[in-house]
């Protein structure tokens, strides 16, 4: 028998759309639960109106998806715990995005314009934290007390990384290890959330549920720093928002790190860090600059490294198809294309 995962048919996944595929009825079962912890935030108005558009917006469902995948099949007593707990982590993700793109100054989100953007600032933060609070009190009223308290650590955690990223806004003498602590707060904690709690609720042995927070920690760095390259090797077009935005906008992503510090082309790059508006040409040079001076090559690197990680962490697992499936989850983290 194939060492992969095996969809209900028993024939092996070999790709991500087959993963959710594979979870699809779960996954519709955790929108259902998404809408009604949205519904029970009694919101009105504009307020109501915005957190519906939010919780209702085609996402990759990623964290949902990674919460199934680490709980393997953890029986029916425990499933709506689990569906839940997967909810929450998705609307700790949706919260994060109405509140890094006020962080950010982001316009665009996904293709359309972002909610500060559109709708104004006070309205994207009430939003934002009603989608947080909701999470919690979705958990709290189903008496699932020890999700509820994962969440609010999370959540305590990826407000931390993002004010270390705030505070290190057009610094161009930032290093490394504060973006990877940044990420490893605003990114990362929501996908280790995901894997610690459905791996307790699961009832996994403590050294398999250590090991699975920390996969999720170390594919929550690989998701951002993905995402992160994906501004470097992507058009606009593709990726539905301006291309440099985080560099115009002062957040120094991995590939810039590593530019800085490369010469001749570091001094070029601090030179454009300095202005607040560039001009189309002027983009065109910083991005041929973080190319040639080996940024994007360092950032897969750096992929390359926590995806060896994860597959390394993934061996205490002795179930086979949750293991492929999880090795082949971190397999599609390492595409930045």
């Amino acid at each position: 028998m194939s060492g992969r995962p095996s969809d209900r048919g028993g024939q092996p996944i070999v790709a991500l759309r087959e993963l959710y595929a594979w979870k699809e009825a779960e996954l519709a079962d955790v929108r259902t639960r998404i809408r009604e912890a949205a519904a029970q935030a009694n919101a009105h108005g504009k307020l109501g109106l915005l957190i519906g558009q939010a919780v209702s917006a085609e996402g990759k469902m990623l964290r949902p998806l990674l919460a199934l995948l680490a709980a393997g099949d953890c029986g029916e007593s425990r499933r709506d715990e689990l569906l839940c707990t997967a909810a929450a982590g998705e609307m700790l993700h949706v919260s994060s995005l109405l509140l890094d793109d006020i962080i950010d100054g982001a316009t665009t989100r996904r293709g359309l314009p972002s909610v500060q953007a559109e709708h104004g600032v006070p309205a994207a933060l009430c939003a934002g934290d009603c989608l947080m609070v909701a999470a919690f009190a979705f958990l709290s009223r189903r008496g699932y007390h020890q999700s509820a308290a994962e969440l609010m650590d999370a959540a305590l955690t990826a407000c931390d990384g993002e004010m270390l990223q705030d505070e290190h806004k057009f610094d161009v003498s930032i290093g490394e290890e504060v973006y990877l602590a940044s990420i490893r707060g605003k990114t990362a904690a929501a996908f280790a959330f995901c894997c610690q709690s459905a791996s307790r609720i699961a009832g996994l042995p403590d050294p398999v549920r250590q090991a699975l927070t920390a996969y999720g920690e170390t594919v929550g760095m690989m998701f951002q720093i993905r995402d992160d390259l994906r501004d470097w090797t992507l058009d606009e077009q593709t990726l539905g928002k301006p291309a440099d935005e985080d560099f115009q906008n002062g957040v120094y992503t991995l590939p810039v790190l590593y530019a800085f510090a490369a010469e001749p082309w570091g001094t070029a790059l601090r030179d454009f860090a300095q202005k607040r508006e560039l001009t189309r040409n002027e983009r065109k040079t910083v991005r041929l600059l973080v190319s040639e001076a080996g940024g994007i090559a360092y950032a897969r690197h750096v992929l390359d490294d926590l995806a060896q990680t994860a597959f390394g962490l993934l061996a205490t697992l002795h179930d086979d198809r949750r293991k492929n499936a999880l090795r082949l989850l971190t397999q599609v983290l390492c595409r930045d294309s």
